[in-house]
Formats: structure tokens, sequence, C-alpha cells
């Protein structure tokens, strides 16, 4: 199996993890909002590069945005685009050849590589207190926009749809009560927010659209050549396209025979009203004992495929090169979900013979596997 391989099937597995949370980002309290940011933001890029920068310096902080259009579909990992995480895997996608550009229809595992690199959306109902969880964006694609928490006053007020201008929208940056699952470093460190916006007085719409596509996708389990798989499907839908629910379930149903394959849909990509035939149509699918059951296959079976894809011991010396010292060793342990203190204090490299033994026998392989290809790209 090929390292790209092995980082996507990570991917998958991250992506699963994190769709169960994908509908809890906790209660609408508000903090009391610090000092707001004196200058108006106007691009997704300027404000992914501060948050994510500087975090901590964001929280409760009260912001404007100004010329952002809205849209009913949230980014699968806002701000994921915008990472280093993102990029590392973008240019090992490009240098292992599995990501074209050229190509009037993508295969799966050209698919794959744009939404590991940011590409993805959901639509999401709103929740128990009637607030919903939306987007802004300055660019062509939702995929790269801010989360917008807005409360029943403010839906009802404005009555917003796909892709109407906002000439301001102002609120308070607040951190979701669950953050990303922290073992896969793609999502590590990355804030999980939303920009709440609780009075209709603090958004200003124009009464123009802006033109931009939503980007709704699912996991696809299929069979190749014997060979069990799993690939991320997207499409990108114009935001004032005609038919758009037909000819998004019209793709996927397409799609899933691509090649000459029978494909199956893990997750639907809206959560209230699925669009077609999925394994799991909501978070709350993935949280029974009988769905957990079936996501610790899948992930068995990705990590014994990355077990025989891989020279072993050819990776328990990279990692001993790489990570040299015990207190590296240990941390980078902790990081991809494997005890520690299972670790007995050596030579780095009987350490890392240790370690890798201690995430395949934990099945934390895949979380091994992007850890390194994110803090160490040269040694894969």
């Amino acid at each position: 199996m090929k390292i790209s391989e092995i980082i996507k099937n990570s991917s998958i597995m991250e992506s699963l993890e994190n769709y169960t949370i994908a509908d809890q980002f906790g209660g609408n309290e508000i903090e009391e909002p610090s000092a707001a940011l004196e200058e108006p933001i106007y691009s997704n890029r300027r404000f992914w590069s501060m948050v994510i920068s500087k975090p901590e310096n964001f929280w409760n902080k009260q912001l404007v945005f100004a010329d952002f259009a809205f849209s009913e579909w949230v980014p699968r990992i806002p701000g994921l685009g915008f990472t280093i995480a993102a990029e590392v895997i973008s240019n090992q996608l490009r240098n292992a050849k599995s990501l074209s550009y050229n190509r009037l229809i993508y295969g799966p595992s050209d698919k794959s590589g744009f939404v590991m690199s940011g590409m993805g959306s959901l639509k999401l109902p709103p929740d128990y207190a009637g607030y919903q969880l939306t987007c802004i964006t300055s660019s062509s694609s939702s995929s790269q926009g801010i989360p917008l928490l807005m409360s029943p006053e403010v839906i009802a007020y404005h009555q917003l749809k796909n892709g109407d201008l906002l000439k301001s929208v102002y609120g308070t940056w607040q951190k979701m009560t669950i953050d990303w699952s922290q073992h896969f470093a793609v999502t590590d460190g990355l804030p999980r927010g939303y920009l709440i916006v609780r009075h209709p007085d603090q958004l200003k719409k124009v009464g123009k659209k802006a033109h931009f596509h939503y980007d709704p996708y699912s996991i696809m389990e299929y069979e190749q050549k014997g060979i069990l798989k799993w690939d991320y499907v997207f499409c990108n839908v114009p935001v004032h396209g005609e038919k758009q629910k037909m000819g998004i379930q019209d793709f996927f149903q397409d799609y899933r025979h691509i090649e000459g394959i029978n494909g199956r849909y893990l997750t639907n990509p809206d959560i209230g009203e699925p669009l077609f035939e999925t394994l799991y149509s909501s978070p709350m699918e993935l949280k029974t004992p009988y769905a957990r059951a079936q996501l610790n296959i899948i992930n068995e079976r990705m990590n014994k495929t990355a077990i025989e894809g891989l020279n072993i011991d050819e990776l328990t010396a990279k990692v001993a090169t790489a990570y040299s010292d015990p207190f590296s060793l240990r941390v980078l342990a902790e990081k991809c979900g494997v005890n520690p203190g299972l670790i007995a204090e050596d030579v780095p490299v009987k350490m890392a013979v240790q370690l890798v033994n201690q995430a395949i026998t934990s099945k934390k392989l895949l979380e091994l596997m992007q850890r390194l290809l994110i803090e160490q790209p040269n040694i894969l």
C-alpha cells in the first residue's frame, strides 16, 4: 500500500470521528465579550491566518466582517484549507501523483485529495433552541468560509438565502463546547468556533447576490480488484443553479458506479434533510453501539492494510531518527492516542520500536502515520 493511501485512510477515520460532533456546537450563551477588533475583516484568509496563529487572542472578541456572502453550507472542518497540515497533505499527494487538476471528471483518489486539502461542506438543521449554524464566505467556495451561528430572531427577520450578499456582519467569536478529535494531526490545535449573531441589527443585507459554490461531500466505501477502499466524494454546486437538490442526488447516485465500481456512501452531507441514501444519515446514528462497532471494524481493516503495506523496521528507524530523545517520543505517543506510560525508557531506536508496536496493538497506526506526515514530512 502506498503512503498516500495510508494517509488518506487516516483522514477518512478523522472525518468519521469528527462527523459524530458535527451537530454539536454547544450552548448559545455568550461570555462577556472582550475588546473589539478595530478593523473590519474582508477575507476568509485574513481571518483564518489570524485565528489559527493565535487562537486564544480571539475567543469572545467582537469582530466585524465586510462584504461577505451567506451560505447555508458549513465547511467540513472550518479553516482546514488555510493550515500547514492541509498544505503538507496536498504536497504529499502531488508528489505521489495522486492529484491531477486537469481532468474533466475527477476519480475517487483525486476527489479525496481535494477534501483532505480543505474542500467539503455540510448543511445542519437548527438546534433545539432554534439557533442554526451557517457560514459566511468572501471567496468562491463555502468550504473556505467562517461558521456563523444565528439566533431564531435573526433567522426570522432576515430570511437569508444561499448567496445573499452581506454588507456587514457584527458578532462575537465564540468557542464551541467540544473540540475536534485531537489524536489526528490535521485538526490538532485548530480552533473550533463560530461567530454568534443574536440580534437582527448585527447583520446588514445588500439587495445583491454573490456567486460562489458549496461542496456537499460524503465518504464512499467500495471494492476494487478485490481490495476494500474508502474515498471522499464531493461536487461543486453553484449557489444559483437550477434544481440543485436533484442535481446533487443524481451526481452522487451516478458517481458511486464510476470506473465500474459499486460503492455505498457512509455519511450524508445534509443532516437535516438527507439528500441520498447513506449508511448513516446523521451524527446521532454514528453514536449507536452498532455504528461504533462498525467504525471499529473499518478502523481495524484500515490499520491491517497499513501494516501490510509498510516496512515496519524502516518506519521505526525513521521515527527514532526524527524523535531522538525519550521526551519527544513520549509526546508523539500521547498525541497519537498511545499511552506513553507503556513505553519504557531506553535508547531512541528501542523506544521507537515500542511506540510503533503499541500503535499497531492499539490500532493507532493511522494516527501515527498522519502525525509523522504533518510533523516530519521529509521522513515518509
